[in-house]
């Protein structure tokens, strides 16, 4: 279940840095995995 959430959060961080085109990949999976930790 865990890699299946970890899979979905990934697929949104990437659909999000193809809408803002700006962002960085590896920052907004950062962001999800210190916000999962927490």
């Amino acid at each position: 279940m865990e890699m299946r959430i970890t899979a979905l959060i990934v697929a949104i961080g990437l659909l999000l840095t193809a809408l803002h085109g700006g962002w960085n990949i590896s920052d907004i999976t950062v962001l999800f995995v210190v916000n999962l930790g927490n």
